[in-house]
C-alpha cells in the first residue's frame, strides 16, 4: 500500500500528444501515473489545432486514473504544477469557461502572412525583442491571436465585449480544473 498521509504532488504534463498525470509524494518519490494520447486536427496543410475540450477531458481522466492507481482522492493533494505545449493558444468565454475556437497549436503555420505583415509593418523579425524579448514569429501566441481576431468572429466579437480570455493551455486549465 501507498503512504498518503503527508499528501501527494501531482505533475499535469499536457503535451502535444498526450497529457500525464505523476502523483508523488512528499519525496519527490513517483506513486503512480494515467496517460492518454491525443488527437491533433489537420484542417489543411500546415495548420494544427486541438479540441480544448479534448485536452480537458484527458487531463482530468489521468488525474482520476493517477489518483485511482495510488488509493488516493484530490484531497490527498498538497500541490499542482503543470507544463504545456509551449505556445498552444486558446481562447475561451470567461463566464461559461467554454473555448470560442480549437486551441491553435505552437507549431502551428497558418500565421506566417500576419507574422510577415507585422515584421515588415514594424522593422524586421526582431522589431520588439527590447520590450518582448522576443523575435516576431509564428511560434508565440500574438500572431495566433491576431489570427483569430481576423478570422473568428465569435473570437473577435468576444474581445470587443470583454467577455473573452485568451491564454496558453495551462492558464486555461487552471481555470477549468
Amino acid at each position: 500500500d501507498i503512504d498518503t498521509a503527508g499528501g501527494l504532488l501531482a505533475s499535469i504534463d499536457q503535451g502535444t500528444s498526450s497529457s500525464r498525470v505523476i502523483l508523488y509524494d512528499l519525496n519527490l518519490k513517483p506513486v503512480a501515473s494515467h496517460q492518454l494520447p491525443l488527437e491533433t486536427i489537420t484542417p489543411q496543410a500546415g495548420w494544427t489545432q486541438m479540441d480544448p475540450m479534448a485536452i480537458l477531458s484527458t487531463v482530468e481522466t489521468c488525474a482520476a486514473g493517477a489518483l485511482q492507481k495510488a488509493g488516493a482522492t484530490a484531497r490527498d493533494l498538497v500541490g499542482i504544477g503543470i507544463t504545456n505545449q509551449r505556445e498552444t493558444t486558446v481562447v475561451w468565454d470567461k463566464r461559461t469557461g467554454a473555448p470560442l475556437y480549437d486551441a491553435i497549436l505552437w507549431h502551428d503555420g497558418r500565421t506566417s502572412e500576419v507574422v510577415q505583415a507585422l515584421r515588415a509593418e514594424l522593422g524586421g523579425q526582431d522589431a520588439v525583442r527590447g520590450v518582448t524579448g522576443l523575435p516576431i514569429s509564428t511560434y508565440f501566441s500574438a500572431s495566433k491571436l491576431r489570427w483569430l481576431m481576423e478570422n473568428v468572429p465569435e473570437v473577435r466579437e468576444g474581445l470587443r465585449a470583454g467577455t473573452a480570455l485568451v491564454g496558453t493551455v495551462d492558464s486555461w486549465l487552471e481555470v477549468e480544473v
